[in-house]
Order: C-alpha cells, then structure tokens, then sequence
C-alpha cells in the first residue's frame, strides 16, 4: 500500500530535506502570493522567530496604471482596435502618480536602463502602523483604494482631462508609486490593506532606528 504520510510530507518538505525535524519554522502562503525578500535578510527573520516573534509578510497591491497600459486613444486605451478600458478606470502617468520608483536590491545586477530622473533605491520599507488612504474610509467602496476609479462619460469631443482624473484619488495621492524591477514589474502603492512602504536608499534598519529615536525624543 501506498504510504500517505511520506507522501503528503514531500508534498510539504519536497523530497531532499523531508524529515520534519529538519525544519524549525514552515512558510504558509496562498498559492498565488510571491515572497519577494532578500536572501540575507532570512538570517534576521529566524533570529526574530527564535525570540519569539511572529512574522507577517505584507501583500503589496499592484493597481491599474497607464503606465502599464497601450496608449490612449480618445479618453479610451486601445488594444486590437477594440475599446478594452475607460480612461477613469486606471491611473494616469501624471502628476504625483507619474513619479514611479524603481526597487532594485543591491546584489541585483539590472537589465534594464532607465531615464536619469527615474528614483531608484534599494529597498521599500514598512512605515509601521499607518494605513493614511483608509482614514475616515466608510466603506461606500470596496475595497478602499478603489475610491477613485469610475466609468466617465466623456462628451463627444470632450478632452482627456489628466488632472481631473488625479484628483479623483486623494487617499492613493497619499503613497508613493513604486515598481520592483523583478517580478511582475507591475506599479504598486500600498499593501491590501492600506499599509504605507516607503523607498529607502538603505537597508529598513537603520530607518526604524531612526524613527524609533526620533518618536522617543518627542515623548
């Protein structure tokens, strides 16, 4: 008969390290969520869980932008010919949504070349517990960064009106628009949940010493 159990263990361990003693802490993740980390950092995390932490990865939101969208064709994006998306139903490369940071981790050597004014940096750092765009949210949309987005009518011959279309989404002008270069490349802003990362040129250490001092200072 079939042993199951050594089965399902090479399900969960694979078949090279299968033995549970072997592992001290197991990841759980959805199947189509991807752990974008540094591998220097996961001696950090297991110093964190044998203190007796628990750690939670953030899911960062990727949101509709022109910039990953084909050109705009009379206040519509065109793909075959065939009006495939409304112009409010994305955000449009201008104004604050068109600053776009690039994450690209030091030990990455990048395929890409990039305009001299495009920000690059290093990492995106958790800003610990602010969740700015889902402040005084009654809930009138789901979920919360989606506030802004609509179907517009357009008037026959009406022109595509980019500030107006900014302006629709005061809770997203509060994040930095940011894209990883690995990845799906896709630009994103916050997590799920209203969660802020912020661009950072070092490591998250040294901004967490740094904000830690200055908030003891204002105590």
């Amino acid at each position: 008969a079939m042993d199951i159990n050594r089965t399902e263990r090479a399900f969960w361990l694979g078949t090279q390290h299968n033995d549970p003693n072997y592992w001290e802490y197991v990841y759980l993740t959805e199947p189509d969520t991807i752990l974008n980390t540094k591998p220097e950092l996961l001696t950090l995390f297991k110093e964190a869980l044998d203190s007796g932490l628990s750690l939670f990865p953030h899911r960062l939101h990727i949101l509709p932008h022109e910039a990953d969208l084909p050109p705009v064709v009379n206040n519509f994006r065109t793909r075959d010919e065939e009006y495939v998306l409304n112009a409010g139903e994305f955000l449009p490369n201008e104004g604050h949504f068109a600053n776009i940071s690039v994450i690209i981790p030091n030990d990455t050597n990048s395929s890409h070349t990039y305009d001299t004014d495009t920000p690059i940096y290093s990492s995106c750092c958790d800003d610990g517990r602010e969740w700015p765009g889902k402040e005084g949210w009654e809930r009138f949309c789901r979920p919360w960064w989606t506030c802004g987005f609509r179907n517009i009518q357009y008037k026959e011959g009406e022109a595509y009106n980019a500030t107006a279309l900014v302006e629709n989404h005061p809770r997203l002008l509060l994040y930095p628009m940011m894209r990883l270069e690995t990845g799906v490349g896709a630009v994103f802003a916050a997590s799920n949940h209203g969660r802020r990362c912020l661009p950072s040129k070092t490591g998250c250490d040294s901004r967490y010493s740094t904000k830690k001092t200055t908030a003891n200072k204002k105590q």
